[in-house]
């Protein structure tokens, strides 16, 4: 060690510089500490920024889709209701029907069928099941909206329990425009839209996690499509206005607020709850939705994802904070060891310094006491 430092620390009281350098490494493990939670923190709220955008985006590609499967149907069965109305004489349109049904085979169009005027089923073909002629959907809501429609016109009914054909007896969207022929009401050209199989093709592809879910409502409030079976057909206003959890109250809000007024957006709820049947919870707290827009109404798709997900996408990020961390903690601990180490040594060489001087003064005050002696 050069003489400089031995000096200096020589000069120094050990018990001081000590506690010097025990208050230095403590304050500097601290701030690392300190700094290695800001980071944590910072991590976990960027993730939930990037996962909250990213299922923004996806659930506004999967409207877009959902939008266009629709008006594209709409305009579909449209041209089928032309094509039948020029040959009206026509025996068995099942030509036209399974031509439609073709079509669309592997979409969520699932079926298309023709009813006379009073409701009864004159005609009908399904994707892999069988349309019963006769049977009545005189109470379905799109048979008495088209009976006064015009000719052309599209309308989009409400999710509702199929009555016959592959989906009999599960969830479909019916789309329907009038059959008129020479301005009479002669009945009406449904096609049924599978929700089950709308929800593989379109919903399933924006899960983030696998606890990600996925929601469809109407525009009256009921749920059209979710992870919770027991919610299908049910109206999420009447379960919050039933339900004596107070953490529904955001749930309330940002629904009436999505319903209402069709936009997007996105939240960062804590202990976000969506409700299910005899008081069920699902926690969620990072939700996006934006708004389906269609023919003669809107949905709204939600995408909720629990916050617990996050540690997923955050073990890289705070890989990298822990090891930043664990770097200055070793410098640290090696600079204190270094710097106790120099003090040892600096002690040493002053005792045997201290002692080898000691020793030649004695020989020397020895010498001279002798000398006297002799004299």
């Amino acid at each position: 060690m050069s003489k400089k430092l031995l000096v200096l620390i020589k000069n120094i009281k050990v018990q001081w510089l000590n506690r010097i350098f025990i208050v230095l490494s403590v304050v500097v493990i601290i701030a690392s500490f300190g700094y290695y939670l800001s980071k944590i923190h910072s991590n976990q709220h960027l993730i939930k920024q990037n996962l909250l955008e990213k299922q923004l985006v996806t659930a506004r590609a999967a409207s877009k889709m959902i939008s266009a499967l629709f008006e594209f149907t709409g305009k579909s069965i449209v041209m089928v209701e032309k094509e039948l109305s020029l040959d009206v004489n026509k025996d068995d349109p099942r030509n036209v029907l399974e031509h439609f049904v073709e079509s669309f085979h592997g979409t969520p169009v699932t079926g298309i069928f023709i009813t006379d005027s009073q409701g009864l089923v004159t005609s009908g073909v399904s994707d892999g099941g069988q349309i019963d002629i006769g049977e009545d959907v005189s109470d379905r809501e799109y048979f008495n909206w088209a009976k006064t429609a015009k000719e052309g016109d599209v309308y989009l009914g409400k999710s509702l329990v199929s009555k016959f054909g592959v989906t009999k007896g599960r969830y479909i969207v019916p789309i329907a425009t009038p059959y008129i022929v020479d301005g009479e009401f002669i009945g009406v050209v449904t096609a049924g839209v599978y929700i089950d199989r709308m929800s593989q093709n379109y919903l399933d592809g924006l899960k983030q996690t696998k606890d990600t879910a996925i929601i469809l409502i109407n525009s009256e409030g009921y749920y059209i499509s979710s992870p919770f079976t027991e919610l299908d057909g049910k109206n999420i206003f009447d379960f919050i206005k039933n339900s004596p959890i107070k953490l529904l109250k955001p749930i309330s809000e940002l629904a009436s607020q999505a319903l209402l007024n069709p936009s997007e957006g996105k939240v960062d709820i804590s202990s976000f709850s969506i409700l299910g049947i005899e008081g069920k919870s699902h926690n969620y707290d990072l939700v996006s939705y934006v708004p389906v827009m269609l023919v003669n109404r809107h949905w709204v798709l939600i995408v909720a994802t629990p916050a617990d997900n996050n540690q997923i996408f955050l073990d890289p990020f705070n890989l990298g904070a822990r090891g930043i961390f664990i770097f200055i903690l070793t410098i640290v601990l090696g600079f204190s060891l270094f710097c106790i180490l120099a003090i040892r040594i600096a002690q040493r060489d002053s005792y045997i310094k201290g002692f080898i001087e000691g020793r030649d003064e004695i020989i020397k005050v020895a010498l001279k006491t002798n000398s006297k002696v002799k004299k």
